[in-house]
């Protein structure tokens, strides 16, 4: 009867420490990017950009500009909604980030200065293509890409 017992006990544990290693390996995924302006231009030096679903996303992101004009941030968007949210942000000042109020929107960053780097962390969204963009006013023409979750 010990015996029996007994391995119906480690049967049970471990078929516990399988499912809570599974259940930690699939929410605890972090993963870093990095993302930095070309110097003076309006550009990202990446345009796409890939991501684990169920992962939590570190952001680095660095400018690279000299010139106090250029700032510049990291605004995550549902696919389709760039413009729609580059042109919500041209009315909105730096000191709220020129960050829209717009459903679209999913992760966004704080602006950065020339020379700063600013990082954040954000929850990636479930598997699709999405875009991001800088929302400094007349920056989304150019400087967007596409983050695809898998």
């Amino acid at each position: 009867m010990m015996n029996y017992r007994s391995r119906l006990v480690g049967m049970c544990l471990g078929a516990l420490l399988l499912v809570t290693a599974g259940a930690c390996k699939k929410g605890s995924q972090e993963v870093r990017l990095e993302l930095a302006s070309v110097g003076e231009t309006m550009a990202f030096d990446k345009k796409e950009l890939t991501v684990p679903a169920g992962s939590k996303v570190t952001l680095v992101l660095k400018n690279n500009a000299t010139s106090p004009a250029m700032t510049h941030n990291f605004v995550l968007v549902q696919k389709g909604k760039v413009e729609e949210v580059g042109a919500a942000a041209m009315t909105v000042p730096a000191d709220k980030g020129h960050i829209p109020q717009n459903a679209a929107i999913l992760a966004s960053s704080p602006l950065s200065k020339p020379g700063e780097t600013v990082t954040f962390t954000f929850d990636a969204p479930p598997p699709g293509v999405y875009e991001y963009l800088c929302t400094t006013p007349g920056h989304y023409a150019l400087m967007r890409g596409t983050l695809t979750v898998m």
